[in-house]
């Protein structure tokens, strides 16, 4: 039998967290709760600490990675719709600009995410995106799915490892 790589930690709300087995004695130890996140849709672990006689909240996801209170830089979830997945495999320290890269976002009217109606024709479409305070414009294209293409291009080459083209 294999050694066990992920544990489950109990939540409110009768949710569950996993984090790697090293990690389960120290995290079993507290109370977490779940905190819905509207913005999101999205459940994330919390738990509150009491330091110096007050209370502190602390994500889950920030105590894997060793984030202290105070530190400006976010718990970033490779797979941003695994939120309660707290595996140092599913975590990495991003600044907000590159938290908000694999951020979650809805489709345009055009069914594709960062295709826009080309204003300079009917019927033709181009790729947008926003990096680091400048929009960038793809070429005008018959389908929304050429642009799209475009659009993936554009945040592979301007997001990295950051960049989430395929969520449509």
């Amino acid at each position: 039998m294999g050694e066990v790589k992920y544990r489950e930690i109990p939540l409110s709300k009768g949710l569950s967290a996993t984090v790697d087995a090293d990690n389960y004695e120290r995290f079993n130890d507290l109370k977490w709760f779940a905190r819905f996140d509207a913005t999101s849709g999205l459940y994330y672990a919390e738990a509150a600490l009491s330091k110096n006689g007050k209370t502190v909240k602390i994500s889950m996801s920030r105590m894997v990675l060793g984030l202290e209170k105070g530190d400006r830089r976010h718990a970033d979830h490779i797979q941003p719709h695994l939120t309660l997945v707290n595996t140092r495999e599913n975590l990495r320290i991003a600044d907000l600009f590159e938290s908000a890269q694999n951020r979650r976002s809805r489709a345009g009217k055009s069914g594709y995410r960062g295709v826009h109606p080309a204003p300079d024709a009917k019927n033709r479409f181009r790729a947008q995106l926003q990096s680091k305070n400048k929009v960038y414009f793809g070429p005008s294209r018959p389908s929304r799915e050429e642009a799209y293409q475009d659009y993936c291009d554009m945040a592979k080459k301007h997001h990295g490892d950051f960049a989430r083209p395929e969520a449509r």
